[in-house]
């Protein structure tokens, strides 16, 4: 049993798993079609993942984006002995999910290894390999490996430049396996109408994919076609950009005033079902502003669904430009004039729908991942050649230290992130501080000008009571003077020898008067009614009438 098992070619899979990512969910579908009697598969997946679910057993996450050494990686593939290393990579600007560094690290010890190595690139679009140090280290580093496996013509051209051709091939992408669904039963599922023109999208909602494009163009053909619909099916992309973008398109929907119009599914949702979803619309349209891509696999889904698909002039079109129509630029009015031209044609034609599911098929991930498995099992003719000693020796440093210039590179910039990081949350600790000592501050002024307020009231009080105080001596001191004047004036005619009666009389009239004129209090001392005042004084007059008028009668006898 051990030696049939070991029989079976041991590939190693470099790719991100199980996760929402187009490497990802090409990759499982390849490998969901390999024989396993053929091939004993172990994927190399990413930290960075954020997975779907619970990982196989036949996973092995040693690698990751951020991590700053390559380690891990190079110890998973010394223990496992892999036959064949798939590399899934991006060559552009001379760099992919792994530094320039570590990919030279990595390709080094498999060749030491005897491991070969194919690697799978996704995107040479703004790559240049050519003239610079780290260019050409990259060219060298490529020129060692078995195979690199690109998606279309362009890419080979743009290898052939750089000087790598021998070990280049062409791997289409593949395609979902064809739809067949009745698209009106779709649309009653989705609550549209039976009746009226559905242009369909879809891809990752993210800016590159042009959908807030497509949506002003979308309320253009609405002027014209007020019972027409848009069917978005764009899932959400696990990063904030994302969510950012969806809420630019629902702004765009909503100042078109098309929101009601537009039905939007974000959910990430196998490819087979996205095509079930995309058979609904009578068009389905790939508005891409650009993509460093080589190639895009949700054109794929669109085409699986065996609906006719315009597309923006972007290169990622190019490997399907057979079997799919080109608007005449990436604006919306191109978009809009393209969708009325392609309706005032009467949609669909025969021949390109036919066209269309033949390619499919010829294409079909099946097919492409068969024809990858032909090529992980047997090896290249010349792979020997091509292997470079002096290169390899070159870089055989790196594995027996464990750690590159780079990894110390990697750790260093590590450690400038942390102090980063705990210099913004000192600055944000201070700026608590400065908040709460500011509020502080505030209350301070607030409790001084109510104090303030309080001081003022209470001089007014005090001022009041001043003036009360006065105006009762004031009030008190005319009453004095009234008396001792009634009583000297009494006095006086008393020892002139008048009646004192009659003398009392005319007293209490010039008192009378001296109150109405000169003698009157204050006008804030007349607290008290004049007429009490009066029958004061007459009572005293009264009293002291009597007793001169006793000290007459005795004067008399």
């Amino acid at each position: 049993m051990e030696v049939e098992s070991r029989a079976r070619t041991k590939v190693g899979w470099f790719s991100t798993w199980n996760c929402r990512c187009g490497v990802a969910e090409y990759s499982r579908h390849l490998l969901n079609h390999f024989d396993a009697d053929r091939f004993d598969w172990t994927v190399l997946a990413s930290y960075d993942d954020q997975v779907l679910g619970p990982d196989g057993g036949n996973v092995i996450r040693c690698w990751g984006i951020n991590a700053g050494s390559v380690r891990p990686l190079l110890e998973a593939v010394s223990a496992e002995r892999f036959d064949v290393l798939v590399l899934q990579y991006k060559i552009q600007l001379g760099f992919g999910w792994l530094s320039l560094h570590h990919f030279e690290a990595l390709v080094a010890l498999c060749h030491v290894l005897g491991t070969r190595v194919i690697v799978v690139a996704h995107a040479t679009d703004g790559a240049d390999l050519s003239g610079r140090p780290v260019s050409s280290r990259m060219r060298a580093a490529l020129a060692t490996v078995e195979r690199i496996l690109v998606h279309c013509d362009a890419d080979v051209d743009r290898l052939r430049a750089f000087g790598l051709s021998a070990n280049v091939e062409l791997l289409l992408h593949g395609f979902p396996d064809i739809v067949a669904h009745d698209g009106k039963s779709v649309r009653i599922r989705l609550g549209m109408p039976q009746e009226g023109f559905v242009i369909g999208a879809y891809g990752f909602m993210l800016p590159a994919k042009g959908i807030d494009t497509l949506i002003e163009a979308f309320g253009v053909v609405r002027s014209a076609h007020p019972d027409a619909r848009l069917l978005l099916v764009n899932a959400m992309y696990p990063h904030p950009i994302s969510e950012d973008y969806r809420a630019t398109c629902e702004r765009v929907a909503v100042d078109r005033g098309v929101r009601d119009q537009v039905v939007l599914e974000t959910r990430f949702l196998p490819d087979d079902e996205s095509a079930e979803l995309l058979t609904a619309a009578d068009v389905v349209v790939f508005p891409y502003r650009s993509g460093m891509d080589s190639s895009s696999a949700a054109v794929r889904v669109g085409l699986a669904s065996l609906r006719p698909v315009l597309c923006t002039p972007a290169s990622i079109f190019s490997d399907v430009a057979a079997i799919v129509q080109f608007f005449d630029g990436f604006a919306p009015e191109d978009i809009s004039r393209g969708l009325e031209s392609f309706i005032a044609g009467g949609g669909a034609d025969e021949a390109r729908s036919r066209r269309q599911a033949a390619w499919v098929e010829e294409h079909s991930r099946r097919n492409v991942s068969l024809r990858l498995q032909g090529l992980i099992g047997k090896p290249a003719a010349s792979d020997g050649t091509r292997r470079d000693q002096a290169w390899v020796a070159g870089h055989l440093q790196d594995l027996v230290t464990g750690q590159s210039a780079n990894d110390v590179a990697h750790d260093r910039i590590r450690n400038l992130e942390q102090a980063l990081r705990e210099a913004h949350q000192a600055a944000e600790s201070i700026g608590r501080e400065h908040d709460a000592a500011a509020s502080a501050l505030e209350q301070t002024r607030s409790a001084l000008g109510q104090a303030d307020a309080a001081l003022q009231r209470a001089r007014m009080t005090i001022d009041q009571s001043d003036a009360e105080l006065r105006a009762v001596h004031a009030s008190r001191s005319w009453r004095v003077t009234a008396a001792l004047r009634y009583c000297e004036s009494v006095l006086r005619t008393w020892f002139r020898g008048r009646p004192p009666a009659t003398a009392v009389q005319q007293d209490a009239a010039h008192l009378r008067a001296d109150r109405m004129t000169e003698d009157a209090p204050p006008a804030s001392a007349a607290v008290a009614p004049a007429s009490a005042a009066e029958n004061e004084l007459s009572a005293e007059a009264r009293d002291v009438r009597l007793d001169l008028e006793r000290m007459a009668e005795r004067r008399k006898w």
